[in-house]
């Protein structure tokens, strides 16, 4: 499963709310296999299930002993390529702009029925742009307990609007097995979408 390859080019719209598998993220959509696909560990999500990042690799097994470490790099949820470069409109092909007013929207929840997350914690959100580099968009600190909630990004900046655009969640924390926990859920990506677009 670490040897996968990319897959054909998503277009628009790109959708997940993970009720399609169990255990390991669609293929069709993602990349890797480190997120744990189920419905026991958050509560009240918007749909079935959700992806929880548990700070255990493919296998179940933790990134590392214990350490002192509170800042490493435990699981990645990342996209296969998506075409943010054109469209076609009928029989003309037409390159995306900000005024096609792309946006990506998610839920997550901190620790549902984990353990309290530390406020080294976080949970992040990075764009791939044209140069082939991550960019970070988006980050949540841990805390206590909190209900689902959803955030909507808009993508304007032309460096993303590129025929291999790619965006990837990592969480940071103690990858000594499986504590603090994020859950996310229903994420959408798509043009002609507003902020309020909820």
């Amino acid at each position: 499963s670490s040897k996968r390859q990319i897959t054909d080019t998503i277009k628009l719209p790109f959708f997940d709310d993970f009720t399609s598998t169990n255990l390991v993220p669609d293929a069709r959509h993602w990349t890797d296999q480190q997120v744990y696909i189920n419905n026991h560990f958050p509560i009240s999500p918007p749909s079935y299930n959700v992806a929880t990042f548990d700070n255990l690799d493919s296998k179940g097994k933790p990134y590392q002993a214990l350490s002192g470490l509170t800042q490493n790099h435990c699981d990645s949820l990342t996209t296969n390529y998506i075409n943010l470069k054109n469209y076609k409109a009928g029989a003309i092909w037409k390159n995306y702009s900000a005024a096609d007013s792309i946006y990506l929207s998610f839920f997550y929840q901190m620790q549902g029925l984990g353990d309290v997350l530390d406020q080294t914690d976080s949970l992040v959100l990075k764009f791939k742009n044209s140069a082939g580099l991550w960019k970070t968009v988006w980050k949540a600190s841990g805390k206590n307990y909190k209900p689902f909630k959803q955030i909507m990004l808009g993508i304007q900046s032309s460096d993303y609007l590129h025929n291999n655009f790619q965006f990837r969640f990592i969480n940071y924390g103690k990858s000594t097995g499986n504590m603090n926990q994020w859950h996310l859920d229903y994420i959408r990506l798509n043009s002609n979408r507003n902020a309020k677009d909820t």
